[in-house]
């Protein structure tokens, strides 16, 4: 009887012992803890730890133990008070999956022309690699005329899937030659004819498909430094175009043509050849909208070299090619190459600020009009600047730089009233420079950028500056340079003709009109700019 009342106080000690472990294991008595006891946090997200408090005393516990949420795993925390320990389990997982950006965009291919894989960068919160992971399948046949798709996904470590994303692969066919009509009055030898369109097809190939080509063989071997300022031009803009735009600045077609206007004996035996390149293009982003140059002043300088004419130089007096030409002192290839990565330095940082601007503008921001007296009329501007963008109205004089004649004529054209009165002037009645208060001759407020930019400032237009680009619309005027400096040092102004915008509603674009280089509805996106100040035109006062 003994051994039995021994052997049931002992299972009672035992279930006693149990009950307590157990109370002390999960019941908060002396610990409590706040919020869940299992959660799950996102890797490399901030663990905050909501505490646990002694039911008696009110005394706040302090965690014990530590959560890594950079590592994948599971973790306890533990929270102690008098002789019971609670714990939390904390969960560091990984929901996010990763994301693919393509390297470069859509791809051009001739038929029978090797497809060659410019492959993806993947972007991962955790995974540091997963390059090797990378599924990528396509169709393409190059044999086959036709478009196609490449597609790209990716799974990390914890299974979670991308979105897949796409490339087309466009197999043309292509003749190449782009040229629509020469008008040649001087009867030019046949091979310095060949040379120059030879050369023009390349160039238009090269921003058609934005894929670079070597003028090098069109040139004299005695001349290869100035081959390689052209390539190098082309390179850039073939980059810029492709890589510091939001938009595809591919052409879906794209045609020229060229009036040679001159042609002179120089130094060495050279020929030169001076032409004015008009050209029609559609860029691809644009829909189906032409988008057209004229009058741009080219130079070939050609010397015989075994019986043929070869190039020894051109000059383009357009973007970035104009660019380079003044820039390079004839110092050789490592020049060409400072002025090449300081273009593309520039262009990067200012597509970077303007990619901010165009965001903003979508994201809703707005801006306040300036109270005014008397309208602009955008739509007549508009159409004024369409209609003589790349042709001159004969009742205006035709300046050498134009641009802000033709400015002043749509903006006139658009409701803007001419200003004879006070110090501060803005007119144009005849070709006769005047500064009186008369109704009779032009002021140079109407085609000198300086005294324009003098004007808006004093004189009786409204008008808004030194803001957002994207707030710009049709009939606003742009002052466009390399060189960020104030308007009135800027060395064109051109005006806007419309906005692009995509599905969504979003701007994504804005086209412009202007004379000199005179342009028709021409994306700025492809405009070797870096930086773009907006003059957003109101009304009178």
């Amino acid at each position: 009887m003994k051994k039995k009342t021994k052997s049931l106080a002992s299972l009672l000690i035992i279930l006693l012992i149990v009950v307590i472990y157990l109370t002390l294991k999960f019941v908060p008595i002396f610990v409590s803890i706040n919020g869940d006891t299992t959660i799950n946090i996102e890797v490399n997200s901030e663990y905050i730890d909501e505490g646990a408090i002694n039911p008696f005393t009110k005394k706040q516990l302090n965690p014990i133990g530590n959560v890594d949420t950079t590592t994948i795993g599971r973790y306890k925390v533990a929270y102690k008070s008098f002789i019971q320990t609670l714990y939390r389990n904390v969960n560091v997982i990984d929901t996010t999956a990763p994301k693919i950006e393509l390297i470069g965009k859509d791809i051009f291919l001739n038929p029978n022309e090797q497809y060659l894989e410019l492959g993806a960068n993947i972007i991962d919160n955790y995974d540091k690699d997963l390059s090797n992971d990378l599924i990528i399948t396509n169709n393409i046949n190059t044999q086959i005329p036709g478009q196609y798709e490449v597609e790209y996904r990716v799974s990390d470590s914890s299974g979670n899937v991308s979105e897949t994303i796409k490339r087309n692969v466009y197999v043309i066919e292509d003749d190449f030659n782009y040229l629509n009509k020469i008008d040649d009055k001087f009867n030019l030898d046949e091979s310095i004819i060949k040379n120059i369109t030879d050369y023009l097809n390349l160039y238009y190939k090269s921003i058609k498909y934005l894929k670079p080509t070597d003028f090098s063989d069109l040139f004299s071997k005695d001349y290869s430094d100035n081959a390689y300022l052209v390539n190098s031009a082309l390179d850039v803009l073939v980059t810029y175009r492709n890589d510091y735009s939001i938009n595809d600045l591919k052409l879906d077609d794209c045609s020229y043509s060229i009036e040679i206007i001159e042609l002179s004996n120089t130094a060495y035996n050279t020929i030169k050849v001076t032409l004015l390149e008009d050209s029609s293009v559609n860029f691809h982003h644009l829909n189906g909208i032409s988008s057209k140059q004229a009058k741009v002043y080219n130079y070939f300088y050609l010397v015989k070299e075994n019986d043929e004419y070869k190039l020894s130089k051109v000059e383009k007096e357009e973007g970035v090619f104009l660019y380079f030409d003044r820039e390079y002192k004839g110092n050789g290839i490592q020049e060409i190459d400072n002025i090449k990565d300081n273009y593309l330095k520039i262009m990067h940082d200012s597509f970077l600020m303007y990619e901010k601007q165009i965001q903003e503008v979508n994201n809703g921001q707005t801006y306040t009009s300036k109270a005014h007296s008397y309208p602009y009329d955008r739509n007549l501007a508009k159409a004024y600047a369409i209609k003589y963008g790349d042709t001159r109205n004969p009742d205006y004089d035709d300046y050498e730089s134009n641009c802000n004649n033709f400015v002043s004529q749509c903006m006139y054209a658009g409701g803007i009233k001419m200003d004879s009165i006070d110090e501060y002037q803005w007119k144009y009645y005849n070709s006769i420079h005047d500064e009186t208060s008369l109704d009779y001759g032009f002021t140079y407020s109407w085609t000198y950028i300086p005294s324009f930019i003098d004007y808006l400032e004093n004189g009786d237009i409204v008008c808004s500056r030194d803001i957002n680009l994207y707030f710009g619309e049709a009939g606003d005027v742009l002052a466009v340079d390399m060189i960020d400096q104030d308007e009135s040092l800027s060395p064109h102004v051109i005006l806007i003709s419309d906005q692009i915008k995509d599905d969504n509603g979003d701007i994504i674009d804005l086209l412009i009109c202007g004379n000199t280089n005179d342009q028709v509805n021409y994306p700025l996106s492809a405009m070797g700019y870096a930086y773009k100040k907006l003059i957003k035109i109101e009304g009178n006062k």
